[in-house]
């Protein structure tokens, strides 16, 4: 009977990408000589793509029907799980009652994704983030309800607080009442135009990039020719072709996020009609400092639960540096519990079970140490007159290799273990045949 509800709710037939072409055709042997285009142009062409097949894919739309079915899932659980904190935890802060109910209902929301996994036996790994993705979001937010740090204004009833922590982005809210603010046409048009313009672009970068499995470049640390592997080289952390593989993977997670934020912020302007906050802000483009990268830019949903969920809570108690790395800590360790659960009871070989544990703590306790190093330089005259002169492109470009070299610390263990092959097979593509 399990078996039955797998195949038609999150089972493992959509787990990697085999797709077979709806039409193909073949590139032009040489491209037209308009006098447009460079001559090394030409030969490149002529040497690498000239007459190769080309196959269009159509999305598979059985990889939406059962995305859209885990977000409706971790919707639901969320919404029980308000109640119960909600009754318990909010209505009887303080005490002994609301601090067990709160933490046994974070043990609840880590357990969540391992029990679905396992009763529906999930093998895509977009399907286990996203079962992830929401539960991490009720943990903090159960958190920041334990200590007394939710937003102004959701706990005024159990159906204000509902849709604040059931949600899957966050409502504005007036700062002097407290209420959802409503949207307007052209804020729904906006964010209709950036939910396209994110798909476009994840369609072009992974017709770019699925056939070199997302590392189009050379120079990995410790894979090339004549890396020792026993001695740590921060020059091989530099190398262009590393740094290209690292922009690759952070400029798809910033559009596959920002796309899922898009989306879930044009299904809440079309039923509630309340307005929600930008999740994602370009920081790869347009940040200016680490600060301003992870606080402001960065999947802003996330930033916003663990300020309430960790940092508050700890600032209480200690110093504002301590409070930051708490957080980075957290966020780190959150992570590393989404690629255990990707990685549990996974079928397939031994490559793609590699769980990476590790580099995603690694990956977030650098960079709030780097945030912490900014907070110590900042009131440094010498470091302000310095940064007066350097172009907003070149603070951006500092502030991104501040994280670039070691983003593979990051998504390692995700584009190592197939979860772009399983994430493309949502979306129109291009590939050779």
């Amino acid at each position: 009977m399990t078996s039955l509800i797998a195949a038609s709710f999150l089972g493992p037939t959509v787990a990697g990408d085999d797709r077979i072409p709806f039409a193909t055709f073949t590139l032009p042997s040489f491209l037209p000589d308009l006098g447009l285009l460079p001559e090394n142009v030409h030969e490149l062409y002529a040497n690498s793509i000239a007459g190769k097949s080309v196959g269009i894919l159509l999305p598979s739309m059985e990889f939406w029907n059962h995305l859209t079915q885990a977000i409706v899932l971790t919707t639901v659980f969320a919404a029980c799980m308000s109640q119960v904190v909600y009754a318990y935890v909010v209505q009887r802060r303080g005490t002994s009652l609301s601090r067990i109910v709160g933490f046994t209902v974070i043990l609840a929301c880590v357990l969540f994704p391992y029990a679905i996994t396992s009763t529906l036996n999930v093998q895509n790994l977009v399907f286990k983030f996203t079962l992830c993705g929401g539960p991490a979001l009720y943990m903090f937010r159960t958190s920041e309800a334990i200590f007394g740090f939710s937003p102004s204004g959701v706990e005024r009833s159990a159906l204000s607080y509902m849709a604040h922590y059931a949600l899957p982005v966050e409502l504005e809210l007036d700062r002097k009442t407290a209420e959802p603010v409503e949207t307007n046409r052209e804020e729904v048009a906006i964010n209709l135009m950036m939910l396209a313009g994110n798909f476009v672009q994840i369609c072009v970068l992974m017709s770019l990039f699925t056939s070199s499995d997302y590392e189009p470049f050379e120079g990995r640390p410790g894979e090339m020719e004549g890396d020792d592997i026993t001695q740590f080289s921060p020059l091989q952390y530099l190398r262009p072709g590393h740094l290209g593989n690292c922009f690759v993977a952070a400029y798809l997670f910033q559009q596959m996020l920002g796309l899922y934020g898009f989306a879930m912020t044009a299904v809440v302007h079309f039923t509630t009609g309340y307005k929600t906050t930008v999740g994602m802000n370009n920081p790869l483009l347009e940040a200016t400092s680490p600060s301003d990268f992870w606080g402001r830019r960065w999947n802003t949903l996330v930033h916003g639960v663990l300020k309430r969920g960790v940092y508050k809570p700890v600032r209480k108690y200690r110093s504002a540096l301590a409070a930051s790395l708490a957080a980075f800590v957290a966020s780190g360790l959150f992570h590393e519990w989404i690629v255990h659960v990707m990685s549990f009871e996974r079928e397939c070989d031994k490559t793609c079970q590699v769980s990476h544990l590790g580099s995603n703590a690694k990956f977030f306790i650098w960079n709030g140490c780097v945030v912490v190093v900014e907070t110590v330089l900042r009131s440094n005259v010498f470091v302000d007159r310095i940064g007066r002169y350097i172009p907003r492109l070149g603070i951006t470009f500092l502030v991104v290799m501040t994280s670039l070299p070691v983003a593979h610390w990051f998504a390692d263990p995700y584009a190592r273990q197939g979860f772009f092959d399983h994430y493309q097979q949502g979306y129109p593509m291009m590939v050779f045949v």
